[in-house]
């Protein structure tokens, strides 16, 4: 007997006299319950659709294509698929945990490094903007993005295979078939990059890729209803073009040492439901396996100095019960669930140190503290290796529920979720290196240095939400505060700094030499940082109407986010090789959203808009204080205008021609916590066409139609300053073949 099903029999056996006709078994009616479904039909909250003939048109690939689509999401395109950073709303950091939660047919997507996947065969996508906590729990603070795949249908079955070339010699082919239980899609992709390493004239970039999708739907009988997937993706790309910055331009990409990125991802799910009296309940359980392979020059420069491989080998498994009323109450509708998952995560991240890293970045800094008099501090190693072994495990457990009330044209909702999580890490860091203080020792020494040992950290979360809706289905208004979180972590990535300052400390306590904070460890629960959480405050409404052919929608909102416990990536001061996460400070979030559409007679427009001012409200890190400065990275607008109009023919073979075109943009980009750095705001404009036939599809696509020169990202290693050049002018052409 599955659990379901001994669920289901315990709510039967359960019921008490007084419950009448819910004592009764299973009823013959499908279930068909979904949590999302009721909130995109429910929501006080912008909602945006993306159709799968639009992502289809629009060569949306994947969730960075949707940057600037959706107002105030800004998912840019740099690094690889393993650095797919998140900000909405003003919210959002560069490394660990996203700011949105990502679904892809209503299983969660645990980790981040899988959150750059392909749309294969995707129906549709939706983004529903603000603090979903409540129902979709941790790092749903800035928004859900859902994304749902085509399902086995008998009545729009067939297939679909296409093939495209492009910029960069980049090779894609799908294929897809939809039948009455299943359908089947599989690409394949290829590409010699976009960015040219000047240190050995290589590009920088190239990659291949597979995916291969199966859904399968069996006959619904009996008030059962069951969906099972199993999604599965591999990935070997370059990347990280990543150009030295003085103040003055860019130079060009030149380093010495390889960088790529491997990945192994595998999302299987098993959705069933069942009807109980009435009460529908719906089991969603999913299996996530990740394995990854890093490869990184750090200094990014022709210096031999320092390498970082990190390998992770990830299995995570989720269970949600969904559990909601299915005889309809004309004033009251509810859904609750209990959401748990388990993940284990081993982690291999040696950092490797060659010859200019150990004298610039080690020996350097020691000798710079004693005394000529005294001698120099040597290595006999030309390289040495800085392991760093992790073992990390997470229990997560949350119970939830919303209610919708609705009398006449109101509707009020009201929420609360309490969401608990366990984190231990074990870690194993070790050097093992022969020095010599010369010209006073004759011999080299040997010293092993180890920090090995175990933390953890856990926390409660209690989410509530509470909004009120005026109006229609259709047309209302809106006002809503809610809480979301993001959750906290440990900082893996500073773990190699941790071991260079107990090496320095063990150096000098060797030779009997003692400076003041030089060599000093640092403690390890420094190393965890705790969730970050924010409150949001909400107006907003939506209208539609026609005018004759003329169809309007306008939707429009403003809101107010504070945020405390903010989690900012931060470096160590002076040459340093790492990087950790902080809960820095407070921040406070304010802006708009506005979305507009119209369409008559075969003609299409839209215009979408986001604008944040966010600001630290405290934060200093003892050294500067940041209050009242613009937080980095986070656009301060993002614009996306669409026009276009398919001319239908309906003569013979030929069926007409779609056409389109697009702008872009993005504002304006602080890369640093004192506001010195910035890129300014910029517009990308792209055109699309398409000839369509019974049988097959011709079609062109172009982004960065004006081959517009700008930057998507900044950072600093071992003290330097790094630019990344945006995506140029790339064309793409292809066939589609229906069947």
């Amino acid at each position: 007997m599955s659990i379901l099903a001994a669920i289901c029999l315990a709510c039967t056996l359960t019921s008490g006299p007084g419950d009448g006709d819910r004592t009764d078994t299973l009823s013959a009616s499908v279930v068909t319950v979904s949590k999302l479904n009721a909130v995109l039909q429910k929501a006080s909250a912008p909602v945006v659709s993306i159709s799968g003939h639009d992502i289809e048109q629009k060569r949306l690939n994947s969730p960075k294509t949707l940057t600037s689509l959706i107002p105030n999401l800004h998912i840019p395109e740099y690094g690889s698929a393993m650095t797919s950073t998140i900000y909405a709303r003003g919210l959002g950091s560069r490394m660990e945990n996203p700011s949105i939660g990502l679904y892809v047919d209503e299983i969660p997507v645990l980790d981040k490094n899988m959150f750059d996947t392909d749309f294969l065969d995707v129906e549709r996508v939706d983004y529903i903007s603000g603090p979903q906590g409540t129902l979709f729990g941790r790092n749903a603070m800035a928004g859900v993005l859902s994304v749902g795949t085509k399902s086995p249908s008998a009545l729009s079955g067939g297939g679909m295979a296409s093939v495209s070339y492009g910029t960069g010699g980049t090779v894609d082919a799908a294929a897809m078939w939809q039948g009455e239980k299943v359908v089947v899609s599989a690409r394949a992709f290829h590409t010699n990059g976009l960015y040219t390493n000047t240190y050995n004239g290589d590009k920088i970039d190239g990659g291949s890729g597979l995916s291969f999708r199966l859904k399968y739907r069996p006959s619904r009988s009996g008030g059962r209803s069951s969906d099972y997937s199993l999604w599965v993706s591999y990935l070997n790309q370059g990347g990280w073009p990543y150009r030295l910055y003085d103040g003055g331009d860019a130079a060009p990409v030149a380093y010495n040492d390889d960088c790529n990125y491997r990945r192994l991802s595998v999302l299987a799910g098993a959705a069933e439901g069942v009807k109980v009296g009435r009460h529908d309940l719906k089991s969603i359980l999913s299996l996530q396996i990740l394995g990854d392979r890093m490869n990184l020059d750090q200094d990014f420069t022709p210096l031999r100095m320092f390498t970082l491989e990190q390998r992770q080998r990830q299995v995570a498994v989720t269970e949600e019960l969904i559990f909601r009323p299915s005889v309809d109450v004309s004033w009251w509708d509810s859904q609750s669930g209990l959401f748990l998952f388990g993940k284990y995560n081993r982690m291999h991240a040696p950092v490797h140190f060659f010859e200019d890293g150990i004298e610039n970045l080690i020996l350097g800094n020691a000798n710079a503290h004693i005394p000529p008099s005294i001698g120099r501090l040597d290595f006999q190693e030309d390289d040495f290796v800085i392991g760093s072994d992790f073992d990390l495990f997470y229990l997560n457990a949350a119970l939830y529920h919303e209610s919708w009330f609705t009398f006449g044209k109101w509707r009020f909702t009201a929420g609360l979720r309490a969401d608990f999580e366990y984190q231990h890490m074990s870690y194993d860091s070790n050097s093992l290196i022969h020095f010599a203080l010369l010209p006073r020792m004759a011999e080299y020494r040997e010293l092993e240095t180890v920090f090995k040992g175990s933390t953890h950290n856990s926390w409660l979360q209690i989410v509530p939400k509470a909004a009120v809706r005026y109006g229609g289905e259709r047309d209302y208004a809106f006002a809503s505060v809610s809480k979301g979180f993001r959750a906290g972590g440990f900082n893996t990535q500073i773990f190699s700094d941790i071991l260079q300052g107990q090496m320095t400390s063990d150096l000098m306590n060797s030779m009997g030499v003692h400076v003041d904070g030089m060599g000093e460890s640092q403690d390890v629960k420094t190393t965890a940082y705790k969730p970050e959480e924010s409150w949001n405050f909400e107006l907003g409404g939506r209208t539609s109407f026609t005018a004759g052919e003329q169809v309007f929608v306008l939707a429009a909102s403003v809101f107010d986010i504070e945020c405390r416990n903010q989690q900012i990536t931060v470096f160590p001061p002076g040459k340093n090789t790492g990087r950790m996460m902080t809960n820095a400070g407070r921040s406070r979030s304010y802006g708009a959203e506005v979305s507009a559409s119209w369409a008559w007679n075969g003609w299409r427009a839209d215009l979408r808009g986001g604008y944040t001012h966010v600001t630290f409200t405290r934060y200093n890190d003892n050294l500067n204080d940041y209050g009242g400065k613009l937080i980095p990275y986070v656009p301060s607008a993002t614009w996306h205008v669409s026009a276009g109009r398919r001319i239908d023919i309906g003569a013979g073979s030929f069926r007409g021609v779609e056409l389109s075109a697009s702008a872009t943009g993005t504002g304006k980009i602080y890369w640093n916590e004192d506001n010195s750095l910035n890129q300014g705001a910029y517009t990308l404009f792209g055109a699309d066409v398409a000839m369509i036939f019974d049988k097959f599809d011709i079609f062109a696509h172009c982004t960065n139609l004006a081959d517009k020169d700008y930057s998507v990202f900044c950072f600093k290693s071992v003290g330097n300053t790094f630019l990344q050049k945006g995506r140029p002018r790339c064309l793409t052409a292809g066939l589609r073949i229906k069947f």
